[in-house]
């Protein structure tokens, strides 16, 4: 199973915004420019960093350092929109001008060091290794102990893909040592990754250890991606193994955490921004009821007064709307935390009853004496395969990273016509331009929304139209049944297969638009194609 919209440790890596080492200061335009940058950054707005970095390594007035600081963080500003050619080319130049300063061995040991993650990150491992070979020669001098204890992660990294797992283990542990030291809310990327050395290694005490530092880390700073991170890695691990039962126990908990992640996240940015344009909104008002007041005589600034009040009135009363929704939305996502895991549950439950009731009778009843007949034997040992079939393809579609989205939608109609009678009509017009892992993703929306049609509209039909037009990829899923109250439903704190529905939507960068009426139920969906 693909894993494409993982985290990785290149994004964890990226996410910090600091020069290599602070043993040679910077100047003060540089430190506010950083802290520019940086803020510009997080906002997503990285043209507005381009453009004031740029203008500052073409005023008149900037030296060499200067100029070395500002390619810097034009590569760190590339390196968030995961441009990689464009950050190694401005490493460069900030090496160019870097090394035309007394403190060149310094820049040097830091483009080195910011090259080597970004070549990492691309898994150009060859060439990276040549750079963190510079740097250990040197014994990283100029890294403080932060970036030291990164690059010895990859060093670990190397050595497991080589397969000298005690060298790499070695590794591990030195980069924990000085990532304790420097910065211990980052130790779940060490740890995890020892999850997949030990994975490698057999050792399963290994692998339980490093999840239970792993997620005590995770829990005692209180980061979410970590600890996502974490369960995905182990998934990861327990797949190469063999270990299904592990696999799909860490998929499921990481599935559950990847969706509160991007809800929590969601609802952050949607809070910073509605705070700010209230708080600009309120002061602007303010200003203008300040300079009338000089300009109106008393009964204009009664009435300025007057209209004020009722914007901030109006403003607290949207506020308020705001929040009550937001509480809505939080009280939602629980209860879809909740039945989430019970479905997991009976999920479980049911493929234990498939094992012991179908694969387990069927076994031990070949055992039996009266199975001497070749004919029989080869008989019931397809009729074994066959039911494994159908266990696996109830957990996952058969091939769906080969066979992709089309196919498989396909075979999903002809399966839900036949098993229960049930018309479904289908308009495709799709060239296969999304990842593996969003087609996915709208495979189970569909899957959701048409067993939701069976179980509830009374509906005589349904119909799926997947169509491609100007960069964007919509769906649409509709039925003739009975209809429902949208709103109603999503906050009755039952409604796990929209909730399910919107959540994947949300996970893919899409929104799920849902309308209902008596004359039947519409679900919609645009899912951008990457460029």
């Amino acid at each position: 199973m693909s894993y494409k919209n993982s985290i990785s440790v290149g994004f964890l890596l990226l996410s910090s915004f600091t020069v290599v080492a602070q043993n040679v200061a910077q100047p003060s335009t540089v430190k506010a420019l950083e802290t520019r940058i940086y803020q510009f950054n997080n906002a997503f707005r990285y043209d507005s960093s381009l453009r004031v970095l740029k203008q500052f390594i073409d005023r008149k007035t900037s030296q060499n350092t200067d100029k070395y600081y500002g390619y810097l963080f034009v590569s760190y500003t590339y390196k968030r929109l995961f441009d990689y050619a464009r950050t190694l080319a401005n490493l460069d130049s900030a090496l160019v001008y870097g090394l035309k300063t007394p403190q060149a061995a310094f820049y040097k040991a830091n483009i080195n060091c910011q090259k080597a993650y970004a070549l990492f990150d691309t898994h150009a491992y060859k060439e990276a290794n040549v750079l963190m070979n510079e740097l250990a020669k040197t014994n990283y001098a100029h890294l403080d102990l932060e970036q030291k204890a990164k690059i010895n992660m990859q060093e670990a990294y190397l050595q497991y893909l080589a397969k000298n797992y005690p060298v790499a283990e070695r590794k591990y542990q030195d980069a924990l040592v000085n990532l304790l030291k420097s910065s211990p809310c980052d130790v779940p990327m060490i740890y995890a990754k020892q999850i997949q050395l030990y994975g490698a290694m057999k050792d399963e005490k290994g692998i339980r250890n490093a999840l239970k530092l792993s997620l005590q880390a995770a829990d005692t700073c209180h980061i979410a991606k970590y600890s996502l991170y974490t369960y995905q890695m182990l998934y990861q691990t327990y797949e190469k193994q063999g270990n299904i039962r592990g696999a799909y126990q860490a998929l499921k908990i990481s599935d559950s955490l990847n969706t509160v992640y991007n809800h929590l996240e969601h609802l952050g940015n949607l809070r910073v921004l509605e705070e700010k344009y209230e708080r600009t909104k309120i002061e602007s008002q303010a200003r203008i009821y300040q300079a009338e007041l000089k300009t109106q005589k008393s009964k204009n600034s009664l009435f300025v007064a007057l209209f004020v009040g009722a914007l901030l009135a109006f403003a607290v009363y949207y506020l308020f709307q705001k929040q009550q929704k937001l509480k809505q939305e939080s009280v939602n996502q629980l209860n879809f935390t909740k039945q989430l895991l019970e479905h997991i549950e009976d999920e479980r439950k049911r493929i234990a009853s498939d094992l012991h009731d179908s694969i387990s009778h069927e076994l031990l009843v070949l055992k039996s004496p009266a199975f001497q007949d070749s004919n029989q034997f080869n008989g019931k040992i397809d009729h074994i395969i066959n039911d494994i079939r159908i266990i696996s393809r109830n957990l996952h579609p058969v091939m769906f990273d080969s066979t992709g989205l089309l196919f498989n939608i396909e075979a999903l109609v002809e399966r839900i016509q036949y098993q229960h009678n049930f018309l479904v009509m289908t308009e495709i017009n799709y060239q296969n331009s999304l990842p593996v892992s969003t087609e996915l993703q709208l495979y189970r929306i569909i899957q959701e929304a048409l067993m939701n049609v069976i179980k509830y509209a009374d509906a005589h039909a349904a119909k799926i139209s997947i169509i491609e037009s100007n960069g964007f990829v919509k769906v649409e899923i509709k039925d003739n049944g009975k209809g429902f109250e949208v709103a109603k439903t999503l906050n009755s704190g039952k409604a796990f297969g929209l909730h399910n529905i919107v959540a994947r939507s949300r996970a893919i960068n899409g929104e799920a638009k849902i309308t209902s009426s008596a004359s039947g139920t519409n679900i919609n969906l645009h899912v951008s194609i990457p460029t």
